[in-house]
This record gives C-alpha cells, structure tokens and sequence, in this order.
C-alpha cells in the first residue's frame, strides 16, 4: 500500500484525501466493538425472564393432579374410618351375645348343665318305671331255642357243642329272685339251676355256685358273675363256669362257655 500524504496546500486535495482516512478509522472502530462483544463475558440477569406457555400447562397439570390425589386420600381414609366403625360395632355385638345367652339362663334359673341334669332324670324316671313295671313274676315260664356249649380244658383241646333243641326253665325263688333251671334236651332231666337277681328286664346270675344237680366228685364246676336279659318273649342267657378236674393225681383247670338265645312257650 502507498503511504498517504500528511499534509496538503490546497484546501480540496486536503478534503479528498481525509475521506479516505475517516473511513478507514470507522471501520476499524467498528471492528474493534464487534470483537469486544465477541470476547466479553456474558453475566447472568438478576430479573426474572418469566414462564412460557408450556410452564404455565405444566404447573397447571401439577396443581390438578394434587388436587386429585388429596380428594382421593380423604376418600379412602373416610372408607377405611366406616369399616373400623362397623368391625368395632360387630365386635361388641359378638361379646354382648353370650352375655345376653347367660343372662337369660340365669333369669330362667337354668343352664346347660341343670338341661343335662334334667333329662338325666327324666332318662332315669323312665328306667325306674319300666323296671318298677316288670317283676320276676314276668320271667317265670319255659323258654326254647338254640345253646351253645363250650368246654375248654387245659391240656385238651376245645370242644363245642350245638343243641338246637335246648331249654331253659325260670322259676321264681323270691322276691326281685330267679333260678335259671337248664334242661337237658335229650331227656328233660334237668342238668343245673342257677340263682339270678331280677332288675326289670335284665337279671344277674350270682357268682360261685355249683352248677350240677348231681355234682361229680371227680369235677367240681362254679359260675362265674352271669347275665340274663328278657326282650318281651325272648330270653338270652351268658354264663362261663369254672371247671376243676381231679383224677388219679391229675389236676387240670378249665371253664364251660354257655350261650343261649330262646323263646318263651
């Protein structure tokens, strides 16, 4: 570049030749503010820029959905306080019920032990009066049916024997007293008589009592504690005697297993 005159006469030349210059130094203090902005440092603003319109549509969103949450809160809470109300309230009425129970049992003077208590009685009135009803005088007559006979000795093996033909006769020996007369079926002699206690329908033959009319001296056999049970007609009879053997120095121990169920003629 050519270097520019510094001084100039004649007044236009001067004018002609400054233009230039002045040009060049605004340009160059243009340049100068441009790169300052550029290189300068941008502090934050203390003033609020405000909200847009899609902040304003969030905070709106927020505030309905609080609102929701609140009203949904004070819902469950009021539903949750009437189901405590109503458990308390069946609480109390489930206490209050045996409390009621027993005081009505105590205004009637009565409770489940004294119900018990009275059909026992009752039970055992009914009892007393059937056995009232029937006396010994009811079981005397002949009777016929079926026995069975058991003989187990030891050292021997068992033997049973079936009579269908068998008999049994009751007499009467005293009051609330019985004798169970056994016949034998093959001849009508009769085999063995045994002293029973009556109680209404049902008799108890009397332990230790010798069996046989004509004892043998080789065998000596004794009841044991009997039942005799009478269902209108029927007579059912279980006694178990003790059997003791003896012979030629031979001792040997057994019992008599006699069942018999039969009829009254």
């Amino acid at each position: 570049m050519a270097a520019l005159p510094r001084t100039c006469h004649n007044p236009a030349h001067s004018t002609i030749a400054m233009a230039p210059m002045r040009t060049l130094r605004q340009s160059i203090v243009k340049l100068l503010v441009v790169l300052a902005c550029a290189c300068s440092h941008n502090e934050p603003s203390t003033k609020p820029l405000g909200l847009g319109p899609l902040s304003l549509a969030e905070r709106k969103a927020v505030e309905e959905r609080s609102t929701a949450d609140r009203y949904s809160r004070s819902r469950q809470d009021a539903e949750d306080r009437a189901h405590a109300e109503v458990e308390r309230a069946t609480e109390k009425s489930a206490a209050a019920a045996p409390s009621s129970s027993s005081s009505a049992s105590a205004a009637s003077g009565s409770g489940p032990n004294d119900a018990g208590k009275e059909a026992s009685k009752a039970a055992n009135k009914d009892a007393g009066a059937v056995a009232t009803a029937i006396t010994e005088h009811d079981w005397v007559g002949t009777y016929q049916g079926s026995d069975v006979t058991l003989y187990v000795m030891e050292g021997q093996p068992d033997r049973r024997f079936d009579d269908p033909k068998a008999k049994i006769r009751v007499e009467r020996r005293a009051p609330q007293k019985i004798a169970l007369v056994f016949v034998d079926s093959s001849n009508g002699q009769d085999l063995c008589s045994l002293e029973s206690s009556v109680a209404g329908n049902e008799a108890k033959v009397l332990p230790g009592q010798r069996c046989f009319i004509e004892p043998d001296d080789e065998m000596q056999v004794k009841s044991r504690p009997g039942t005799a049970v009478r269902d209108g007609t029927k007579l059912t009879v279980h006694v178990i005697l003790d059997t003791t053997l003896d012979v030629d120095d031979v001792h040997a121990e057994g019992r008599i297993e006699y069942e018999f169920n039969g009829n009254s003629l």
